[in-house]
C-alpha cells in the first residue's frame, strides 16, 4: 500500500495533534483604515485560558483585515502570550489565512509564539490557541498589519563571505535528511567549515545554475524579495541545489499547493530543528536535506535518500500516530526503499521511536531489524528518562530537549528548550556520521561508501573494513550509561517527569544506551577503539566499553523478534542474516563480532595496524638506518637506500630502490604502470602521476564522463514521452549502473540501460540529470 494515502501523518515531536474542541469563537467587524499610518492593528484578542493537557483545550478567534484602496498591506504579525506563573505553560498557535494556506507556531513552550505572513492581504485570518501542556492562564492575541503605499523598495543585497575551500584530502560522509522544511538564511549553517566539493555537487546533479549565494542582510522578508529574481523563481520540486558557504545540499519534494524551497512561516521549522542537530553532533557533514512540506513520508523523497550512491546516513523524524492522543500506532509496512538503502547500499537508518507510549519495535519507521530507532533521554541537567514522552524498547537514546535553530522567519537566534524525539534521532545520525567520518581519516578511505569484494563498505584501507552493520555493532558497545548518581532529582521535577535510569535493567528504559556528541562520554572515541582504529586505554581513561550482563540478551532477543516479524510483514527472505551480534551468555547466537580488541604493542597510542613501527614506541619515526628517509627499519622495505616513497612495484617485499628486478614479479600491476594494483587509484590505466583533481577517490585517468541527451529534442516533444540516453567515456572498462532524476519528481534508478523512457504528464520545463556508478563506486 503506498503510504502517502494513509491518514495521521505527523512530525514526532510534541506538538502532538489534540482534539478539536471550539472553546470560544467569536467574530470581529471590519473596520475603517487610516492609509496616513503605518501599520493596522485589529482589535486584540484576550480571554481566560483552562487547564490543558496534550491539545485537549482550545479557543478561536478571526482576525479580519478590511479592504483597502489608497495602501496595501504588508507583512502580517500576529503574536500569542500568556501569563505562566510556573513558567512551565506550552501553549501554540496557528492561523488559517485569507488564501487559503495555514501556519502554526509550536517553540516548546516559549513566550511568545509568533507567526509571521509575508503577503498581507484584506481578508479574515482565523486564529486557534491550544493548550498542550498549561494550568489556568490567560492569553493575549495581537495582530498587526504594515501599511504600503506605492511599492515596496527591494533592498540592495549583502553578499556572504567567500566559501571555505575544502580542506585537502579530508574524508567526507552525507546525512540525508527528510523533513518539513529548512531555512537556509539561518547563519548556523553558514559557521561550519565547508566540505562540500564540486565532484560531491556533481554526482548529485548540481550545475553552476543550481548553486545559490543568498543575500543576508538580517532582514529575512526583505532578502527573500531581493532573491526571489534570481533564485526561488528558479527552483524546482525534483531538482538538487546548493547553497554557497553552507553544507547544504537542498531538494524539494514538497507536497501540492507548497511553494518549493522558499523559507516561510506557512511552513514546519521541524526540519530546521533536524538537520540543525546532525551538525551540533558532527559539524563536519554534509547535509542531503529533502523538503517534503505537505508530503511527509512520500516516496520520491525515500527513494533518492536510500537510493543515491553517496548517501551514508538516512534521518527520519515523522511517523503515524492517533491523532487524539498521540499515540504512535502500530505498521503492516517498513517505510519505502529503507530496505534497499540499508542492506543492500550499505547504509545507516535512524528514525526518531516517537513521542508517547507506543512500542518502537512495531512502527514502520523505527521497527524494522535494518532501522536504527532512536527514543528520548533528558541529558544535560536532570541526566533522566522522559520514557513518559518516548517511545519504548527502541535501539538507543538521545538528548530530548536540546538548544537549536528553529524557526523560518530569523536569519539568527538559538530556541533554548526544542522537545522530542524528532531531535533525538538526527543527533544519534550525526554521532553516526562522525564515527564513519573518523574511521575513513583514519584508515585513508576516500569518498563515499564502495564495494569490495562484492559488499559495500563504509570504510576499507591499511587491512581494515568496516560496513554499516559494524558500525552499528560498534555504537552498541560505544553507547554511554547514565548512574544512579547521574541523576539530579531537583532538575527532574523541571524535565517533562525525568525519573532515574533503573540500574537493575536499564535496556528497558534505554535500549544500548545514550549516543552522546558530547566529549566528556567519550561516545565516539569508544566506538573507533571497537572497530580497532583506537586503543582501549586503562582504568578511569578507558574507551572501550563492557557493557554489564542484560544489555546483550534482552537487546539479541529484540532484534530477533523484529527479523521475524518484519521479513514477514515485508516479504523478505535472506540467505544470510548480515546483522552481527554480541556475545549472549545464554548461547542464542555466536558472536560474530569481529571489534573491540585494539592491539597496541609498544603502547605509543597508535594501534598497530595504523601504527609504521608497531613494535618499537621509543624509534616509532626515528630513521634508525640514518639513510636519511625518514623510515623506520622495521617498515623500511630498503633500509641502505633512501627512498621515502616505498614504491614495491613487483611486490616482492623490496623496495625498487635496491631490487635488482623491480618488476620481476611478486604483486600485481595490471597496467604496468609500475604502481601495483592494491595502491594504485587507477589500475586499468597507466598513470604513474596518480593525479586526482576532483579528490573522489580516482585517478584522473580513469574518471567517468557523461552526457545526457534527450529524444526527441524537448522543443519538439508534443506528447510528453521524451527518451533519456547518457553517453559514458568509462577508461577502466568496469560495469556501469545509470541513476536518472527526471526532473519532475519521479526516478528510473539503478538502472544498467544507459537510455530510459519518460512520459512527463503536464507540459513545462524540467532539468534532468543522470548519476553514472562504476562498479568500483567512480561516479559522474
Amino acid at each position: 500500500m503506498n503510504k502517502n494515502t494513509k491518514s495521521f501523518l505527523q512530525r514526532a515531536s510534541l506538538s502532538i495533534v489534540g482534539l478539536h474542541l471550539a472553546l470560544f469563537s467569536v467574530g470581529a467587524n471590519a473596520q475603517s483604515v487610516d492609509c496616513d499610518a503605518t501599520s493596522y492593528s485589529p482589535a486584540t484578542w484576550t480571554q481566560s485560558f483552562s487547564a490543558s493537557a496534550l491539545g485537549f483545550t482550545q479557543a478561536e478567534h478571526d482576525f479580519v483585515l478590511p479592504a483597502v484602496t489608497d495602501c496595501s498591506y504588508g507583512g502580517v504579525t500576529i503574536t500569542l502570550s500568556w501569563e505562566s506563573p510556573t513558567g512551565l505553560d506550552d501553549l501554540d498557535l496557528s492561523v488559517d489565512y485569507p488564501d487559503g494556506t495555514s501556519a502554526s507556531a509550536e517553540n516548546g513552550g516559549s513566550d511568545p509564539e509568533v507567526l509571521n505572513y509575508a503577503s498581507g492581504q484584506a481578508g479574515t485570518y482565523a486564529a486557534t490557541v491550544s493548550g498542550f501542556i498549561n494550568g489556568p492562564t490567560e492569553i493575549t492575541v495581537t495582530m498587526q498589519a504594515a501599511l504600503v503605499s506605492g511599492s515596496t523598495p527591494t533592498p540592495t543585497p549583502t553578499p556572504t563571505a567567500t566559501p571555505t575551500p575544502p580542506p585537502g584530502g579530508e574524508p567526507q560522509v552525507v546525512v540525508a535528511v527528510i523533513d518539513s522544511a529548512i531555512n537556509p538564511y539561518h547563519e548556523f549553517y553558514y559557521e561550519q567549515d565547508v566540505r562540500v566539493t564540486d565532484a560531491m555537487l556533481a554526482a548529485f546533479g548540481v550545475g553552476e545554475e543550481h548553486r545559490f549565494e543568498l543575500t543576508r542582510s538580517g532582514n529575512i522578508a526583505a532578502d527573500i524579495a531581493a532573491d526571489m529574481e534570481q533564485v526561488w523563481s528558479k527552483v524546482v520540486r525534483g531538482q538538487s541545489y546548493y547553497f554557497e558557504g553552507t553544507n547544504l545540499i537542498v531538494r524539494s519534494e514538497s507536497g501540492d499547493g507548497v511553494t518549493p524551497l522558499v523559507p516561510s512561516t506557512d511552513k514546519s521549522p521541524h526540519g530546521v530543528g533536524t538537520s540543525s542537530a546532525v551538525l551540533y553532533a558532527n559539524p563536519d557533514a554534509v547535509i542531503l536535506f529533502i523538503e517534503t512540506e505537505g508530503a511527509l513520508g512520500n516516496d520520491a523523497a525515500q527513494e533518492y535518500a536510500f537510493t543515491h550512491p553517496l548517501v551514508d546516513v538516512i534521518n527520519t523524524s515523522y511517523g503515524y500516530q492517533d491523532p487524539a492522543i498521540g499515540t504512535p500506532l502500530p505498521l503492516p509496512f517498513s517505510y519505502s526503499f529503507s530496505f534497499e538503502g540499508v542492506v543492500e547500499q550499505g547504509k545507516l537508518f535512524f528514525c526518531s521511536a516517537g513521542n508517547g507510549n507506543g512500542v518502537t519495535a512495531l512502527g514502520g519507521g523505527p521497527g524494522p531489524w535494518w532501522s536504527v530507532g532512536v527514543s528520548g533521554f533528558e541529558e544535560g541537567s536532570s541526566e533522566g528518562d522522559t520514557q513518559v514522552f518516548s517511545n519504548n524498547l527502541a535501539d538507543f537514546v538521545a538528548d530530548y530537549t536540546q538548544q537549536l535553530p528553529y524557526c523560518m522567519d530569523c536569519e539568527s537566534g538559538i530556541d533554548d528548550f526544542v522537545p522530542g524525539t524528532s531531535f533525538s534521532s538526527p543527533q544519534a545520525a550525526g554521532v553516526a556520521s562522525k564515527i564513519i567520518q573518523e574511521a575513513r581519516r583514519l584508515v585513508g578511505h576516500e569518498g563515499g561508501i564502495k564495494d569490495v569484494d562484492g559488499a559495500p563498505v563504509m570504510a576499507a584501507g591499511s587491512g581494515f573494513t568496516i560496513n554499516n552493520w559494524f558500525v552499528r555493532r560498534a555504537m552498541e558497545q560505544a553507547a554511554r550509561i547514565p548512574g544512579l548518581l547521574d541523576y539530579d532529582p531537583i532538575n527532574a521535577v523541571f524535565d517533562l517527569g525525568a525519573v532515574p535510569i533503573n540500574p537493575v535493567a536499564p535496556w528497558l528504559q534505554i535500549g544500548w544506551g545514550d549516543l552522546s556528541y558530547d566529549p566528556q562520554y567519550h561516545v565516539v572515541d569508544s566506538a573507533l577503539a571497537h572497530l580497532n582504529l583506537l586503543p582501549a586505554g586503562e582504568g578511569e581513561t578507558a574507551i572501550a566499553r563492557e557493557k554489564a550482563p542484560g544489555f546483550c540478551e534482552f537487546q539479541t532477543a529484540l532484534i530477533d523478534f523484529r527479523y521475524e516479524y518484519w521479513n514477514m510483514i515485508d516479504g523478505v527472505s535472506l540467505d544470510e542474516n548480515p546483522f552481527i551480534y554480541c556475545q549472549d551468555t545464554l548461547g542464542v547466537h555466536e558472536s560474530n563480532d569481529p571489534g573491540g580488541n585494539p592491539q597496541d604493542a609498544d603502547g605509543d597510542g597508535t594501534v598497530d595496524g595504523l601504527d609504521p613501527c608497531p613494535d618499537d614506541a621509543a624509534d616509532a619515526c626515528s630513521d634508525p638506518d640514518s639513510d636519511g628517509d625518514g623510515v623506520p627499519d622495521s617498515t623500511d622495505n630498503c633500509p641502505d637506500v633512501a627512498n621515502s616513497e616505498q614504491t614495491d612495484s613487483d611486490g616482492d617485499g623490496e623496495g625498487d630502490a635496491c631490487d635488482a628486478t623491480p618488476n620481476g614479479g611478486g604483486g600485481t600491476d595490471t597496467d604496468g604502470d609500475g604502481v601495483q594494483d592494491s595502491v594504485d587509484n587507477c589500475p586499468a590505466i597507466a598513470n604513474t602521476d596518480q593525479a586526482d583533481a576532483d579528490s573522489d577517490g580516482f585517478g584522473d585517468a580513469c574518471d567517468l564522463t557523461v552526457s545526457l541527451a534527450a529524444s526527441p529534442a524537448t522543443s519538439d516533444v508534443d506528447d510528453g514521452d521524451v527518451t533519456l540516453t547518457a553517453t559514458v567515456t568509462n577508461p577502466s572498462g568496469g560495469e556501469l549502473r545509470y541513476f536518472f532524476y527526471f526532473g519532475d519528481g519521479n526516478n528510473a534508478l539503478n538502472q544498467t540501460t544507459s537510455s530510459v523512457s519518460h512520459d512527463y504528464p503536464n507540459a513545462g520545463s524540467y532539468t534532468a540529470h543522470v548519476v553514472v556508478v562504476e562498479d568500483e563506486n567512480n561516479s559522474a
